[in-house]
């Protein structure tokens, strides 16, 4: 008999998910050139 699965279930209001959501395209660019500038000078 296997033990019942558990799940985690997270929730955010509306102002938790702005700030994440600007804080990713506010990082983006920056870590897409980063990664393009170590990758293009090898």
């Amino acid at each position: 008999m296997q033990a019942p699965a558990t799940e985690t279930v997270y929730f955010m209001n509306e102002a938790e998910m702005v700030d994440v959501a600007l804080g990713i395209l506010t990082e983006g660019p920056e870590t897409g050139k980063a990664l393009g500038t170590a990758s293009g000078g090898r």
